[in-house]
């Protein structure tokens, strides 16, 4: 019978639960999130990508002319993920389990919303800019908090800036999009029987969708996962 993961969880998933149970800002996104993607990658040198962001945001910090001003080192960091090192939405394979682990993002410099934004932001906190999370229904959009403005953007679409009626047009929170991604989420998390859950409710909101046959796929894969646990 295979091992049970609660009772014996790996020693990634309790630093894991040691980093989370910090104030929250004293949590290293880029660390929690390289820590879930260990238990997938059990080889995964964290150091090593954590000093690849390192260096991401000094480069961006080297050119000449934004160090100074803030709002010219954000227009620079767009630039340099987006124009220069080509990070961009993965919309040919958007669920590719490989979009929602923080080192295959690195390495394929594609990823889903959350993924890309969590790069954003950590590039973006190594170089002293207030970035923040926003989380909308079926999307994911990054903050910047300026000395005079605010400013969204949209890892996901090349950094373009979102507008206050971008966001109003947004999905509705119980949209049959933000079931499905939840389901996808909870299944990155291992979080099976809400994942089949979310996603059957997904099928049954929006029967006639395109990805129907993929998010069949998923679910039985699902299903085989969480049989081959008992």
């Amino acid at each position: 019978m295979p091992e049970d993961p609660a009772k014996n969880p790996p020693t990634c998933r309790l630093v894991f639960a040691r980093l989370v149970s910090r104030p929250e800002p004293a949590i290293d996104l880029a660390e929690a999130a390289f820590l879930i993607a260990k238990e997938e990658y059990p080889d995964l040198d964290i150091a090593q990508y954590l000093s690849h962001l390192d260096a991401m945001a000094a480069d961006v910090r080297s050119r000449p002319g934004g160090v100074e001003d803030p709002l010219r080192l954000f227009t620079g960091l767009g630039d340099y993920l987006f124009r220069e090192q080509g990070f961009r939405g993965n919309t040919e394979d958007y669920y590719d389990p490989r979009n929602s682990f923080l080192n295959e993002v690195l390495d394929r410099r594609t990823g889903i919303p959350i993924t890309l934004s969590a790069v954003y932001m950590e590039v973006g906190r190594r170089l002293g800019l207030r970035l923040h999370g926003v989380g909308m229904p079926g999307h994911f959009l990054v903050k910047y908090v300026g000395p005079n403005e605010e400013i969204i953007v949209d890892p996901f679409h090349g950094g373009a800036i979102v507008s206050p009626a971008d966001c109003q047009r947004i999905l509705d929170p119980h949209a049959a999009n933000e079931v499905r991604d939840r389901g996808l989420l909870c299944c990155q998390l291992r979080r099976y029987p809400e994942a089949v859950a979310d996603l059957e409710q997904y099928l049954k909101l929006a029967p006639g969708v395109e990805d129907a046959e993929v998010i069949r796929d998923h679910l039985r894969f699902i299903r085989q996962r969480a049989a081959s646990m008992n």
